[in-house]
């Protein structure tokens, strides 16, 4: 699964709209829609804003790796809340519970 995918389903299971979302990473909403829709590949400026923005979560979208549930709750962004909400099913129906790792 390309980076992009795994940002959208990221997005999708925290709940959150395009634009804030583009908003929370520093990144133009156009450019956000067409990575995550894999009209284009990341590049080094969307790398870098997500792990600025983000850092619990650079792996995961980057590499595929799993999500680390101990570091997202001590996130001080809305990251805080995936645990929660995977442990309640309101995440995206793409994302897998293998995902999220104690």
């Amino acid at each position: 699964m390309r980076p992009g995918k795994r940002l959208q389903i990221l997005r999708y299971s925290l709940g959150i709209k395009g634009t804030e979302f583009a908003d929370l990473l520093g990144v133009d909403y156009n450019r956000l829609h067409n990575v995550e829709n894999l009209n284009v590949r990341m590049n080094e400026e969307d790398l870098q804003a997500i792990y600025a923005a983000l850092p619990e979560v650079a792996s995961f979208v980057f590499f595929g790796e799993p999500l680390e549930a101990s570091k997202l709750n001590k996130a001080k962004n809305i990251l805080r809340t995936l645990p929660s909400r995977v442990e309640a099913g309101l995440v995206d129906k793409n994302f897998k519970s293998d995902w999220l790792v104690e």
